[in-house]
Formats: structure tokens, sequence, C-alpha cells
């Protein structure tokens, strides 16, 4: 019979709680909502995603596995709907999941699917509409030297880039991160996520999401937090793409982007001159240098 677990860490980037239960078989699960915001459809279905749980220290975060099953769910019946087939025991995980439901979790669920059914408030049509705002230069862009973060989760493999405006006009004060999913190697590289983080020390924001799951995104960056050697280098950052955008210099140097070491060909000694003379090298341009 499966139980539900109390985890104040099964909580999502939008601050929610998330269902999690521990299976008969002893797997604990945790479940990841989707709700349509469709005004106009009066669906009762509630799209759940039951992921394993692999880690609960408290250090690392929670480590999520593949998903054990994914189904819809009628929140007026509690009868599922589709099933999307995940695993060998995803039809018992899913009927177990539903059997576990309390009065306490359905209100939720149900509350949770009104609150997404809420028809979002118009702008005045005197207002023109928001464009999102623009982070064009990668910091490592700008200055090559500065190492490349990889961040590792589980079996996958993320590489996290952060972004900045350079106008010296803006006073944003935020910073973009992208992660991209190396996990089958670089020649198949793909963006993964995209988060803006306030550099006034506000949670970050999603503004893009691309097969990975929030609770996952919010995992890498924590992890990559972790590894930044000061905790203000991102202000510090912020401020010389600031100072580039700007054009000028720091103690370290011209800001503008390095370019990174050419290796020039080596010339055979017998091999024909590069000066175009016709001659070998060893009788032109090379005499007198040391044979190696």
């Amino acid at each position: 019979m499966a139980e539900l677990v109390t985890d104040m860490r099964f909580v999502d980037s939008q601050r929610r709680t998330l269902a999690s239960v521990r299976f008969s078989d002893g797997t604990l699960g945790i479940a990841i909502e989707s709700y349509c915001d469709n005004p106009e459809c009066d669906s009762p279905h509630v799209m759940f995603t039951i992921h394993e749980v692999l880690n609960l220290d408290g250090a690392k975060g929670v480590e999520l596995g593949q998903p054990l099953c994914k189904f819809d769910l009628d929140i007026n019946t509690w009868l599922p709907g589709r099933v999307m087939a995940s695993g060998e025991n995803d039809q018992a995980y899913m009927q177990e999941f539903i059997d576990a439901l309390d009065g306490t979790l359905k209100r939720r669920f149900r509350t949770r699917w009104r609150k997404a059914k809420q028809r979002k408030p118009s702008k005045p049509e005197s207002l023109p509409p928001e464009t999102p705002h623009s982070f064009p230069v990668i910091y490592g862009e700008v200055f090559p030297q500065a190492p490349v973060t990889i961040v590792q989760l589980g079996s996958r493999m993320f590489i996290v880039a952060d972004h900045y405006c350079t106008d010296p006009q803006c006073d944003c004060n935020q910073v973009a991160l992208t992660g991209a999913d190396v996990s089958d190697g670089p020649e198949q590289m793909k963006t993964a996520f995209m988060l803006v983080v306030p550099l006034s020390g506000e949670s970050p924001r999603m503004v893009l999401n691309m097969g990975i799951d929030d609770i996952s995104v919010q995992q890498v960056y924590r992890k990559w937090l972790q590894g930044l050697r000061a905790p203000d280098l991102l202000a510090k950052r912020y401020a010389q793409m600031k100072a580039y955008g700007r054009g000028e210099k720091s103690p370290e140097g011209p800001l503008v982007p390095r370019p990174r070491p050419t290796r020039t060909p080596k010339i055979g000694r017998n091999q024909p001159c590069s000066c175009g003379s016709g001659k070998k090298y060893k009788r032109c341009c090379g005499r007198g240098t040391a044979m190696s």
C-alpha cells in the first residue's frame, strides 16, 4: 500500500508543495502537475508526471530519475484518462498514487486547477506590449579566459553560461543563465533552459524550459551557484560587462574580446619556403636555424 510523504524539500519553482508517495515496492516518487490554463476549456483533467526520487541529500537537494508514469486524471471522478507509458510498472504506480490521495491533496489540485483557468487581466490598450529584455552577450565571449562551467545532475550534464545586457544606459541589474544539455556529447548540445537571476537577491525567474522539469532546473542552478568562486562574482561580472559596453578599460587590460591563440603550422626544412622564392626552406628563410 502506497503512503504519502511530507517533505518540505518537495517544492517547485512556483513555491508550491508537490505530492510525494512511497510506493509498495519501496520506491519514492514525486508527482509534478501540469494544468491547461485556457479559460475557455472546461476539461477537468490534470496531467501528472511521477518521477522517481533518487536522492534526498540535503546538501545536493532533490535528485530525480526517469518518470515512473504519466497520465491524465479527472479531478471530479478521480479516474485516469489518457495513460502515457513510461515503464513496465506504470499502471501499478499510477493506481497506487491515485489510491493514496487524501482529501487535502484533492482539494489542493482542484484549487490549482481553478487558478489555472482564471483569465489573466488584459493590459490597457494605451500601453504597448512589453518586450522581453535582451541579454545578448555571454561573459565567456568577452573574457575567454573564464573557465567553462559544467554541472552534472544524475546522468545528465549541462554547460551553464551567464549572459549580460551591455547597454550602458540600462540598469536592469540582472543576469541570464542558459543551460545546454551535453549529455550526449558536445556535438549533440541543445539548449535546455534559461533563467533570469536578479542581482537584488530575489528568486530566479524561468523564461525558457525545453524538455527539463522545473525542479531539475532549480537543482542545476543551485549546483552552479555553489560552484561560484565568490558570492558576489555575478555582480562583479555585471559591472565588467557594463564597462565593456561603455568601451572602458579594466586593471587587467582592455575590455574587448581577446583572440584565442592560433598555432602557426611548422614548415619542414625540405619543404618549399613560404616566402615564394621556390627554394627549400633550409636554403632560404630557414638558413641558420637549429636542426630539430
